[in-house]
């Protein structure tokens, strides 16, 4: 009975750190220019959890990445036009290295994949490469297309970075190769852009208003998904959520991404927010792994309920 009793505790504990990760509510970093502050938010409620989570003081914030509980956040100074990248402690605020890059330029968007931070300057028009946890320089020009870059996504092997001409490109993550370097054109002010699967999503500035493409071949889908908006800045994604800093009302909305609908379109009111960062999902292969982990616990117990009711079994 002992084993039947370990086997059902297993089991149970699975069930339960599935069902947590089923029902873990999302939380948004919300970049404000105005008062350089990072702060954290209920994505389903807006409610606040630390509105100054990070506070920088005289330079301003341009974006924010997460990986793990690692939020990296860029930042800048228009004053004598220096910028850098920090690293901070998601959860509690606390810097772990405040001045992980820095340099001359300021240092716009931001994407991180495993120990790989992309760093878009955009008065230097290029796209610098950096150990996240060194910040050890692994290719400063990594991408050097003549136009200033502003945003970035990253999605597997692919980088898609939108452009002060109006363009999104497409270049290889690894090697930094376009792929398409006008892999999508004739944009508004392209600034935020997010991707989800095969959907790709752009912020455009001037028009106020965020673009669906397909993300393989750049065939648009809904150039106005979402119109109305008030200079949106940035974008961010967590399942069919849609995440938008507009930086003329200083408004955080959220949207439907498949049908463009306002869920709330006034979620968090913040001054000059520019950009948002939605905490990734847990991943879909460890839900899985926790549902094939449950199932054989399940089918154990099962087996050891049956030897138990055998004739001379204790």
């Amino acid at each position: 009975m002992k084993r039947l009793s370990a086997i059902l505790s297993g089991g149970l504990i699975v069930l339960f750190s599935l069902l947590t990760i089923c029902s873990a509510s999302a939380q948004f970093y919300a970049v404000s220019r105005i008062g350089s502050t990072v702060g954290e938010y209920d994505a389903s409620t807006g409610s606040a959890i630390n509105p100054s989570l990070i506070s920088l003081g005289t330079d301003g914030f341009y974006a924010a990445a997460i990986s793990g509980n690692d939020l990296y956040v860029s930042s800048g100074n228009v004053t004598n036009g220096t910028g850098s990248v920090g690293v901070y402690n998601a959860t509690t605020g606390a810097a772990i290295y405040p001045s992980l890059i820095s340099g001359n330029s300021i240092l716009y968007d931001l994407a991180i994949s495993g120990n790989t931070l992309y760093v878009a300057t955009n008065a230097n028009t290029n796209i610098g490469t950096y150990d996240a946890t060194t910040g050890t320089p692994i290719n400063t020009s990594f991408i050097s297309s003549g136009v200033s870059p502003i945003g970035l996504a990253i999605s597997g092997n692919d980088l898609f970075v939108t452009n002060g001409n109006g363009t999104v490109g497409k270049f290889d993550a690894t090697t930094g190769a376009p792929i398409n370097a006008s892999f999508i054109s004739g944009l508004q002010a392209p600034e935020g852009i997010a991707i989800s699967g095969n959907n790709l999503y752009v912020a455009n500035l001037s028009s106020g208003s965020i673009g669906e493409y397909d993300a393989t071949t750049g065939t648009m889908i809904n150039a106005s998904l979402v119109s109305g908006l008030s200079f949106p800045a940035g974008i961010s994604i967590w399942g069919n959520d849609l995440f938008v800093a507009n930086s003329g009302n200083g408004e955080v909305g959220e949207y439907d991404a498949t049908t463009g609908v306002a869920i709330n379109a006034s979620l968090v009111s913040l001054a000059n927010v520019v950009g948002v960062t939605v905490v990734p999902e847990p991943s879909q292969t460890s839900t899985i792994m926790l549902l094939i982990g449950l199932g054989f616990l399940l089918r154990k117990c099962r087996l050891t309920r049956r030897s138990l009711q055998r004739p001379g079994m204790n």
